[in-house]
C-alpha cells in the first residue's frame, strides 16, 4: 500500500508455506494477519508473491465506493460514444476494407498481461484469432486486418476484455477496463446478497459506428439464450416432433421474458436477434444437441464409441415450422453474439434453406454459393469458373470481396505475435 509492503505475520486453519488440500465438502475457510496498514490507506494490493503466476489483486478499495466508477484515464468522448443508445441496432455493413483496433488497457500493469488477444468472428473467415505484444509503457496494442462484412470481437487479456461490433474499414479506439482481472468486480455485481455496489459494471468502451451498443443500459444480467451447449436443452428420447415443439416453445416463452423486461427498445431488439440466431441454431443441429444430452446423461465421451440410441433425424418439415416464427434470412441477425455459428448454420451443405423455406434469391442463397469459395480465394487457387458460378448472386459484395482476396492471400496485422487463423468449415460436425 502506497509503496510499502506488508508482511504476513500469522495464520489460522491454515499452514504458511505449504500445500493445502480441499476438505471433500469443497469449502473451506482460514484467516491471514498482516501488519497493520496506516489509518487512512485508500486502497492496497494483496499478492502472493511476486512470481509471474502469483495471484495478484491490485487496487482493493478501502473507500466504501457504492457504485461502479469511470476509470479517468478514458477520454470523454469514447465514453459518451459507448453511453450514446441509438435508436435501433444498426445494419450489417456489407463492405470491405482496413480495419484498425487501438486497444487501451486502463490501469495497466506488466504484472496483470503482457499479450492482448483478439478474437474476430467474421462474416467470411469464422473465427480469427490474434495475439499482439502489449507495449509495456503505454498499456496499449494494436490490430490491423482486413474486414469483409460485419464482424463482432473480443479484445482483452487472458482475464479480461469484452465484445465490440466492428465497421469494416474503420479506426477506432477501445478502452478495456483492467480491474476485472481478479474478478472482484464480478463477484459484486453477481453477490447481491453481500454486496450493494450499485450501477453496472462497463468492461469496455469504443467508438465507431457500433460503439452505442455497448451502452450500459443494455446490459442485462438475466440470461435469454437457449443455453444449447448445457447438455440439459433438450432430451434424447424427444421425437423430431417433440424436439421441434419444444424449439418453439422456449422461443416463445423466451421472447416474451425479453418483451416483459426492463430493456430499452433496442436492448431488447438486439436480445430478440440474439435469440433468433440460438432458435436457427437449435433446430439446425437439433440432431446434434439430443446426441449431446445422451451423452452429458450418460457420461458417454468417447465419440469413437457407437451411439445404442436411436435419434429420429430433423427433417425439412421440421424445419420449417421454425420458419413460420420469423424470418431467418433477416440480414439483421448478423448483428447477434453467435455471428459465425449462424452463418454455419444457415450454409450447412445438408440444408437446402432456400428451397425449404421459400428464400430463393435472399442472402442465405448469396452465403450459400459465395462460402464454399473462401479457402480458394485466399489460397489464390480462384478461377475464372469460380467467378462465374458467382453471377447469380444479388449482393456484389460478395463476388468484390472473393476477387479482393485472391489478389491477397492473408491477413497483416503489426506486432504481431503467435497468430492463428481458425477458419471456419460450415458445416454441421459431430
Amino acid at each position: 500500500a502506497d509503496g510499502k509492503k506488508y508482511a504476513l505475520t500469522g495464520t489460522q486453519g491454515i499452514e504458511a508455506d505449504s500445500l493445502f488440500w480441499m476438505p471433500d465438502s469443497g469449502e473451506a475457510s482460514f484467516l491471514l494477519s498482516f501488519e497493520p496498514l496506516p489509518h487512512g490507506t485508500r486502497s492496497f494490493d494483496f499478492i502472493e508473491s511476486d512470481c509471474d503466476d502469483c495471484f495478484k489483486l491490485y487496487g482493493i478499495d478501502l473507500t466504501g465506493k457504492k457504485t461502479f466508477d469511470c476509470p479517468a484515464d478514458i477520454p470523454a468522448n469514447v465514453i459518451q460514444a459507448s453511453e450514446t443508445v441509438p435508436d435501433a441496432v444498426p445494419d450489417p455493413l456489407f463492405k470491405m476494407g482496413e480495419t484498425v483496433i487501438h486497444v487501451h488497457f486502463s490501469g495497466y500493469r506488466k504484472e496483470l498481461a503482457q499479450e492482448a488477444l483478439f478474437s474476430i468472428y467474421t462474416l467470411m473467415n469464422g473465427r480469427q484469432s490474434y495475439t499482439v505484444d502489449i507495449h509495456p509503457e503505454t498499456g496499449m496494442a494494436e490490430l490491423k486486418f482486413w474486414q469483409y462484412g460485419p464482424a463482432l470481437a473480443f479484445v482483452g487479456t487472458f482475464r479480461d476484455g469484452g465484445q465490440v461490433w466492428l465497421a469494416p474499414g474503420e479506426e477506432v479506439d477501445v478502452y478495456v477496463d483492467m480491474r476485472q482481472s481478479g474478478w472482484m468486480l464480478m463477484n459484486r455485481r453477481a453477490d447481491k446478497k453481500h454486496y450493494s455496489v450499485e450501477g453496472k459494471f462497463t468492461p469496455c468502451y469504443s467508438t465507431g459506428t457500433y460503439a452505442g451498443l455497448l451502452a450500459p443500459s443494455l446490459q442485462t444480467d438475466k440470461y435469454y439464450g437457449m443455453n444449447l451447449d448445457s447438455g440439459r436443452f433438450a432430451d434424447y428420447r424427444m421425437t423430431a416432433a417433440e424436439y421441434t415443439q419444444h424449439v418453439i416453445d422456449r422461443y416463445l416463452a423466451l421472447s416474451d421474458s425479453i418483451a416483459q423486461s426492463a430493456l430499452p427498445p433496442v436492448g431488447k431488439e438486439l436480445e430478440m436477434i440474439n435469440l433468433k440466431q440460438d432458435a436457427v441454431l437449435a433446430i439446425a443441429h437439433g440432431d446434434r444437441y439430443r446426441e449431446h444430452n445422451f451423452r452429458f446423461v450418460n457420461s458417454r465421451w468417447d465419440y469413437r464409441e457407437p451411439l445404442d440410441v436411436k435419434i429420429e433425424p430433423l427433417t425439412a418439415k421440421n424445419r420449417a415450422e421454425l420458419c413460420k416464427l420469423f424470418t431467418i434470412a433477416d440480414p439483421k441477425l448478423l448483428m447477434g453474439r453467435h455471428l459465425t455459428d449462424y452463418v454455419s448454420a444457415l450454409t450447412n451443405p445438408g440444408i437446402e434453406w432456400p428451397k425449404e423455406a421459400g428464400l430463393e434469391g435472399s442472402f442465405i442463397a448469396d452465403l450459400k454459393s459465395a462460402l464454399p469459395l473462401v479457402e480458394k480465394a485466399s489460397e489464390g487457387t480462384l478461377t475464372e469458373a469460380d467467378l462465374k458460378a458467382l453471377d447469380s448472386i444479388k449482393n456484389p459484395f460478395y463476388r468484390e470481396a472473393l476477387c479482393r482476396r485472391k489478389g491477397c492471400h492473408r491477413t497483416d496485422t503489426r506486432r504481431t505475435c503467435g497468430q492463428t487463423i481458425q477458419r471456419h468449415r460450415y458445416a454441421l460436425q459431430g
